[in-house]
């Protein structure tokens, strides 16, 4: 379990919901404000398409700052890109990417299911940049710049869910 209860499920030891837009299994926006937590959920087909959809998505946050909502979106293009490269498949085809904020520090969740996630994970974790002669271009870039803009970088598997989770 993690600051996040379980995926899809807000937790319920804090103050009431204040009434706000619901999430929609369309992929349509949602948030939900807190007294002192607030939070954005979006259920997203992970494909290279989605890109877009996911900036859209922090775009959309208003509890955001904008200097936050740039770091998030560059970790995250990284991170879904990196899903749509490494842990294909994705169990249903759907992530669910969730944008928390819990007394002031600001959470990037990304949870879905997928078989191959425990073995990229393995790779991760103390993951130094490559260069690749055969392909001429560097892998592990992208994970490193997001450890560099973040407070933390975890990757999560486990049996019925895996999640991507960045503290900034």
């Amino acid at each position: 379990m993690t600051e996040f209860g379980p995926v899809g499920i807000a937790p319920t030891d804090r103050a009431e919901t204040e009434p706000g837009p619901t999430v929609s299994a369309s992929g349509e926006f949602g948030y939900a404000i807190r007294r002192r937590s607030a939070e954005a959920t979006l259920k997203i087909s992970v494909t290279r398409e989605k890109i877009f959809a996911l900036e859209d998505f922090v775009d959309s946050i208003d509890f955001v700052a904008a200097n936050e909502r740039a770091r998030l979106k560059l970790a995250g293009s990284e991170i879904f890109d990196n899903l749509v490269k490494h842990s294909s498949p994705i169990e249903g085809g759907l992530a669910t990417v969730r944008v928390a904020r819990r007394r002031g520090t600001l959470f990037f969740l990304f949870a879905f299911r997928s078989p191959s996630f425990a073995a990229y994970a393995a790779r991760c974790f103390d993951y130094e940049p490559v260069f690749d002669h055969h392909a001429r271009r560097w892998h592990g870039m992208g994970l490193r710049m997001t450890r560099n803009i973040s407070s933390s970088l975890s990757f999560r598997s486990g049996t019925l869910l895996d999640r991507v989770i960045i503290r900034f």
